[in-house]
């Protein structure tokens, strides 16, 4: 468990510029030499492919990257490396979400209405459910219109447009599906509540 936990940290620590992985040999007892020796196993078996930071005190003690950013290709993770994070995005919006909560532009119960009106049954969809997966909005990956829209930038106006066609999957707070859709309603509530756009305030508010 020890070993998960201290794995887990390291995840947490990832950035998006990391350096090569393994390009030159680490000082004997250094730091550097002491991370690439823990996540040796871990790359040497695929299970970790990434970027590792590690400050202190506002000094960089480790920048780098390890396992390989194309494993056809046999390329290995650079400085400018970027990372596909996908889902990811998701513990930020509702970090934003949380935080604006707190400042009490937001909150948990209020219903999708009071940011989307005439939203179909908006009335009975809160944030919270949005949070948990339990609106019963569904996923945009599930929809026909999917296999043409991924093709291409979709303004959030228009997928609220294609969703609000949409009958629910189930009603709201009765059960759990994983939406793609109710994370992109929160990122909108997250722009109309802050006045910013989505990435200025994850930069400016968490990152």
């Amino acid at each position: 468990m020890l070993v998960k936990v201290r794995l887990r940290l390291l995840l947490v620590l990832l950035v998006l510029a990391p350096g090569a992985a393994f390009a030159r040999p680490a000082r004997a007892g250094s730091l550097e030499a002491k991370v690439d020796a823990y996540l040796a196993p871990y790359v040497t078996a695929k299970d970790f492919s990434g970027a590792v930071l590690l400050p202190k005190d506002g000094k960089v003690l480790l920048r780098k990257g390890y396992g390989l950013a194309s494993q056809e290709l046999g390329v290995a993770n650079g400085p400018e490396t970027k990372f596909h994070i996908a889902s990811v995005t998701k513990t930020f919006t509702a970090a934003a979400v949380v935080l604006l909560g707190r400042e009490g532009l937001l909150r948990l119960d209020d219903p999708l209405t009071r940011y989307i009106p005439g939203f179909p049954r908006g009335g009975e969809i809160t944030i919270a459910h949005l949070l948990g997966h339990s609106s019963g909005i569904p996923d945009i990956f599930s929809l026909p219109e999917f296999e043409e829209m991924k093709t291409r930038r979709v303004p959030i106006t228009e997928l609220i447009a294609l969703l609000e066609t949409k009958p629910l999957d189930f009603a709201p707070g009765t059960a759990s599906g994983y939406s793609n859709s109710g994370y992109a309603l929160l990122a909108y509530i997250v722009e109309k509540v802050s006045g910013r756009n989505y990435q200025d305030v994850l930069r400016e508010r968490i990152f």
